[in-house]
Protein backbone atom coordinates (compact mmCIF):
# COMPACT_ATOMS: atom_id res chain seq x y z
CA UNK A 1 0.00 0.00 0.00
CA UNK A 2 1.13 3.53 -0.26
CA UNK A 3 0.34 6.04 1.34
CA UNK A 4 0.86 10.36 0.47
CA UNK A 5 1.12 13.25 2.87
CA UNK A 6 -0.10 15.86 1.00
CA UNK A 7 0.88 19.56 2.26
CA UNK A 8 -0.93 22.29 1.20
CA UNK A 9 0.57 25.68 1.60
CA UNK A 10 -0.91 29.66 0.39
CA UNK A 11 1.84 31.31 1.36
CA UNK A 12 5.82 30.91 1.21
CA UNK A 13 7.52 31.85 4.27
CA UNK A 14 10.87 30.89 5.74
CA UNK A 15 9.88 27.76 7.42
CA UNK A 16 8.45 26.12 4.46
CA UNK A 17 11.81 24.44 3.30
CA UNK A 18 12.65 22.60 7.28
CA UNK A 19 9.21 21.35 7.15
CA UNK A 20 9.92 19.73 3.99
CA UNK A 21 12.83 18.44 4.78
CA UNK A 22 11.50 17.25 8.16
CA UNK A 23 8.24 15.42 6.17
CA UNK A 24 10.96 14.03 3.64
CA UNK A 25 13.61 12.44 6.55
CA UNK A 26 9.84 11.41 8.43
CA UNK A 27 8.72 9.27 5.43
CA UNK A 28 12.02 7.93 4.73
CA UNK A 29 12.60 6.67 8.25
CA UNK A 30 8.57 5.64 8.40
CA UNK A 31 9.90 3.50 4.88
CA UNK A 32 13.02 1.92 6.81
CA UNK A 33 11.03 0.72 9.58
CA UNK A 34 8.41 -1.30 8.09
CA UNK A 35 7.42 -2.59 4.41
CA UNK A 36 3.62 -2.48 5.37
CA UNK A 37 3.37 0.60 3.47
CA UNK A 38 5.10 3.10 1.40
CA UNK A 39 4.76 6.59 2.78
CA UNK A 40 5.93 9.43 0.33
CA UNK A 41 4.38 13.21 0.38
CA UNK A 42 3.39 15.93 -2.69
CA UNK A 43 3.91 19.64 -1.97
CA UNK A 44 1.47 21.75 -3.74
CA UNK A 45 1.56 25.58 -3.36
CA UNK A 46 -1.34 27.99 -3.88
CA UNK A 47 -0.08 29.56 -6.97
CA UNK A 48 0.75 26.16 -8.71
CA UNK A 49 -2.51 24.55 -7.65
CA UNK A 50 -4.33 27.51 -9.03
CA UNK A 51 -2.59 27.42 -12.49
CA UNK A 52 -2.89 23.70 -12.74
CA UNK A 53 -5.90 22.82 -11.11
CA UNK A 54 -8.34 25.39 -10.69
CA UNK A 55 -9.32 26.03 -14.57
CA UNK A 56 -10.74 22.47 -14.35
CA UNK A 57 -12.60 22.83 -11.29
CA UNK A 58 -14.12 25.84 -12.11
CA UNK A 59 -17.43 24.88 -11.24
CA UNK A 60 -16.16 24.38 -7.89
CA UNK A 61 -14.63 27.53 -7.16
CA UNK A 62 -17.60 29.29 -5.85
CA UNK A 63 -18.69 26.68 -3.65
CA UNK A 64 -15.48 25.90 -1.07
CA UNK A 65 -12.00 26.63 -3.02
CA UNK A 66 -10.43 26.22 0.05
CA UNK A 67 -11.69 22.86 0.59
CA UNK A 68 -10.99 22.17 -2.89
CA UNK A 69 -7.37 23.24 -2.70
CA UNK A 70 -6.92 20.63 0.67
CA UNK A 71 -8.56 17.91 -1.26
CA UNK A 72 -6.54 17.67 -4.84
CA UNK A 73 -5.16 14.71 -5.63
CA UNK A 74 -2.09 15.32 -7.05
CA UNK A 75 -0.23 13.04 -9.67
CA UNK A 76 1.53 9.77 -7.64
CA UNK A 77 5.33 10.61 -8.37
CA UNK A 78 5.40 14.14 -7.50
CA UNK A 79 7.07 15.81 -5.21
CA UNK A 80 6.27 19.50 -6.02
CA UNK A 81 3.98 20.44 -8.28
Amino acid sequence: AELFVVETKGQEDTDVAPKMSRLRQWCDDMNRLQTDVRYDYVFVDEASFERKYLPCANPFRRANSKALKSSVDSRPNCRTC
